[in-house]
């Protein structure tokens, strides 16, 4: 190798290194993330029968920055044949990295639905079955520490269902 091209790539690093050094210097350091703790009353409009939609509302609570892990207590019904408990655990993943904590969410649920029908059902699903899902859903801030978050979840027993809850940050 030519010495003319070695001494042109050591003073290129050289320069290299000496500009960068001082803008690494400049750069603020990064602020932790927020953990909260939060809690939420939900509503629903869900697919757990095929002749009528059902209604329900709830209690969640969670935990975490990006990754929260929480767990819901939810109670619907069709007004007419169908009764639904849920207790459920869940797992959320923001998709943005924001220090906020908002934005794009998915949601992983599962548990236990407990039904109660007027009508003879078979068994174990007149017991109660294994509950879980994905949800997607938007977290919109409306202050430091209240927000609202629509949400739509598939799953089984339920099928799909769409609904909203607004909650409070600690």
């Amino acid at each position: 190798m030519n010495k003319k091209y070695l001494m042109a790539i050591i003073i290129t690093l050289f320069v290299f290194a000496a500009v960068s050094a001082p803008v690494a210097q400049a750069q603020l350091p990064e602020t932790p993330q927020r953990t909260e703790i939060y809690i939420a009353p939900v509503t629903e409009l869900m697919s757990y029968s095929l002749r009528l939609p059902a209604l329900g509302g709830g209690i969640a609570v969670g935990g975490g920055d990006r990754v929260s892990i929480g767990g819901r207590f939810f109670f619907a019904t069709d007004a007419t044949e169908l009764f639904t408990m849920e207790l459920t655990v869940f797992v959320r993943f923001f998709v943005f990295d924001n220090e906020d904590i908002s934005g794009l969410f998915i949601q992983l649920n599962c548990g236990a639905a407990v039904f109660e029908y007027k009508e003879a059902i078979q068994l174990p699903t007149e017991i109660g079955s294994m509950s879980f899902g994905v949800s997607v859903g938007w977290r919109f801030l409306i202050t430091d520490s209240w927000f609202v978050e629509p949400a739509a979840r598939i799953g089984y027993p339920f099928g799909f269902a769409a609904g909203v809850s607004a909650g409070y940050r600690f």
